[in-house]
């Protein structure tokens, strides 16, 4: 859509401050068309906080290419943009986790019981005997 001089003066104008972070979206196909992949940029604006930030591609960006391409020679991607790197953690390996999660015999029954309640729904004092837990509590016994 063309915009008349005066109806483009007056729109307000927002000036970009800094890319936050990034991310893939898929974009559907469309009629004659493949679907594809495009990039987009979390941006904060100059004047406004976290909550004002908006997802922008780079044709969006295109009035900004100071502020873009500073982003893109700091070399950080999605995952480095959240979590801070140590020094030297770039070549360590993970280590495997060696204690393995409680193991909970999901086919033991109380066949005196077995009426009383849906499984897994079960009282505390007189029910099946299964209690359940979430992740937390799992983690914490």
């Amino acid at each position: 859509k063309q915009l008349n001089r005066g109806d483009f003066e007056d729109l307000p104008e927002y000036e970009v401050e800094k890319v936050v972070d990034e991310r893939w979206e898929n974009l559907p196909a469309r009629k004659g068309r493949k679907a594809r992949r495009i990039k987009r940029y979390l941006t904060r604006f100059v004047g406004y906080g976290p909550e004002w930030d908006e997802w922008l591609t780079e044709q969006d960006l295109r009035n900004a290419p100071l502020v873009l391409q500073e982003w893109k020679d700091s070399g950080r991607t999605k995952k480095e943009s959240r979590a801070v790197k140590e020094p030297g953690a770039e070549n360590a390996r993970r280590e495997p986790k060696t204690e393995t999660p409680p193991v909970i015999d999901q086919h033991k029954e109380d066949l005196s019981n077995k009426e009383s309640a849906p499984k897994g729904f079960e009282d505390k004092e007189g029910g099946s005997g299964r209690q359940l837990r979430s992740r937390r509590e799992r983690k914490l016994a």
